[in-house]
């Protein structure tokens, strides 16, 4: 077992090596494909968020794919030529982020993949196996709290805050994942998926009791994008501890109508409803979706987050070799308030006004 657990510890310090490296080479200015990279990571990460959907990537792999796209996206993101100290202290933070994350993902596949019925083993061995995974526990705490360190001194960092919530969530620290995520909405202007987050770590902190300040998360989530399974569900669960059957009924209901048929979640919530209707005595399938579920259903899903990215991406690239265009100028700045990127957002409207201010100075 003893090398078993060296083998373990030799090949993580191999790959974290391997993967860490490039992150801690002096760094060079960045180079002209960088908008080019950010657009394929982004498309990378759209692709890993459908196939989670269809059921192909499921819990830490999953999630140890997104975590490493969005430091890749961050680090593409943030890195400025010139900026040797800042270039430094942003490597530093992503080293120790992936350092995490790899970490994590190794005792989360561990744990799902590993053989719990081996034959049984002596009483040191199996003593020196629980100290090595004890000791890595505490490192990865270690790391983690290091991690929430980072964060104290660069506070305004969405996708840091939303790296440290997974982080916490993959030790089930849920209160504390909720309040990264917290203050991941708040920098984010309330965006979709990270007030998902923000609700979800909220629930699972308390044993999945949904209070109704969640409720009026979930609901705020379902009002700027119907589709959202996680609003459905977890508004629906709401209603059962409510009492209110008849109403959690029609919000699971609602959910399969608007889910993609492949939905991984689709079994349980089936079970959920299948429960419900014995509980209230109705025949299999005899509750409808309502309305407006009906309409989400009907109609096309609106482009995900990661296409509109490339979108707005391209935009940008386009101004740069046409700098003098008021309208795209303004176009831009409105595109990146809707992802909530607040500061692209003014520079792009700083610079549409210093055009503007051009065009009224012309005789």
């Amino acid at each position: 077992m003893i090398d078993l657990w060296l083998a373990i510890a030799l090949l993580t310090v191999v790959v974290v090596g391997l993967l860490v490296l490039p992150l801690v080479r002096p760094r060079r200015p960045m180079p002209p494909r960088e908008e080019y990279d950010l657009a394929i990571y982004r498309d990378q990460l759209a692709e890993v968020e459908r196939d989670a959907e269809r059921g192909l990537l499921v819990g830490e792999q999953a999630a140890a794919t997104r975590t490493e796209l969005q430091r890749r996206i961050l680090a593409a993101a943030e890195a400025e030529p010139g900026d040797t100290a800042s270039a430094a202290h942003g490597g530093r933070t992503a080293v120790l982020a992936l350092v995490v994350v790899v970490l994590a993902g190794a005792l989360g596949v561990y744990g799902h993949l590993g053989s719990p019925n081996l034959p049984g083993q002596p009483l040191a061995e199996r003593r020196d196996a629980l100290q090595a995974v004890a000791e890595s526990r505490a490192e990865m705490e270690r790391l983690i709290d290091s991690l929430a360190q980072k964060m104290k001194e660069s506070p305004g960092n969405v996708e840091g805050w939303i790296l440290l919530g997974r982080s916490y969530q993959s030790q089930n620290r849920y209160s504390d994942a909720a309040e990264a995520f917290r203050r991941a909405t708040d920098l984010s202007d309330r965006r979709v998926d990270v007030l998902a987050a923000y609700g979800e770590a909220r629930v699972l902190a308390r044993d999945g009791t949904v209070d109704p300040e969640d409720l009026a998360i979930f609901e705020e989530i379902l009002a700027k994008d119907p589709r959202d399974p996680r609003a459905r569900y977890y508004i629906g669960n709401f209603k059962a501890q409510q009492g209110d059957l008849e109403g959690a009924l029609q919000s699971w209901v609602d959910l399969i109508a608007t889910s993609p048929a492949d939905a991984p979640w689709l079994d349980e919530v089936r079970e959920r409803i299948a429960d419900a209707e014995r509980q209230l005595d109705l025949e299999a399938g005899s509750v409808n979706p309502s309305p407006a579920a009906g309409a989400v259903a009907a109609s096309p899903p609106k482009m995900d987050e990661a296409t509109i990215r490339a979108m707005v991406d391209g935009l940008a690239e386009k101004l740069k070799e046409n700098p003098d265009d008021l309208k795209g100028w303004l176009m831009l700045a409105r595109s990146y308030e809707v992802l909530g990127e607040a500061e692209k957002a003014r520079h792009a409207h700083a610079r549409a006004e210093a055009l503007k201010s051009q065009s009224q100075g012309k005789p």
